[in-house]
């Protein structure tokens, strides 16, 4: 069973998660009020942002490879991870906006995330999305091009490799016809 919470800080501020509002909370309740002809509640979502949800999954149907046991495992969310060849940050107040990480930058800190002891990468996905969290792809054949395409992959691959530092088919390969 794999459990998680997401959660973020900006700032000195404290974790918010990522699962606040509590948006199906506040339809049900909106939703409740409008079909009794009930006034719609107004005011802040319900739920505390301050409390975040763990959410779980079974993964026990697909045996974990052997090496996996003994994997320090490093997530990087490409985006906000960062630009690389020369490039700045984006600036965004928008926390939906893009900040400018690339799969280059990756490659260029490679021995960051091999001196912190991690042999396998986990990648946010790097799909083409028209979001900054890349859930929703729109070609699984293409690396995103804001993030260095196909090439920039590679790189990473390469690198990362180099260093005896894993990256698995999941999240480091399109699924389209491989030359």
């Amino acid at each position: 069973m794999l459990r998680y919470r997401l959660g973020a800080w900006s700032g000195d501020g404290p974790e918010t998660f990522a699962d606040w509002p509590d948006v199906k909370a506040t339809v049900e309740r909106a939703a409740h009020a409008f079909f009794r002809d009930l006034p719609v509640p107004a005011g802040p979502p319900l739920g505390d942002p301050a409390t975040g949800h763990t959410f779980a999954y079974s993964v026990d149907r697909l045996g974990a490879p052997a090496w996996a046991r003994e994997a320090v495992i490093y997530h990087v969310f490409v985006d906000r991870f960062f630009p690389g060849q020369g490039r700045d940050w984006l600036q965004t107040e928008d926390l939906l906006g893009f900040c400018g990480g690339t799969l280059w930058g990756l490659a260029e800190k490679i021995d960051y995330v091999a001196n912190l002891g991690a042999n396998c990468l986990w990648l946010s996905p790097i799909f083409p999305s028209p979001t900054h969290h890349g859930y929703d792809a729109t070609d699984i054949t293409h690396i995103e091009p804001r993030l260095g395409g196909d090439d920039a992959l590679r790189a990473v691959v390469d690198e990362a490799h180099a260093r005896g530092i894993r990256v698995p088919r999941s999240c480091a390969q399109p699924a389209g016809p491989r030359s």
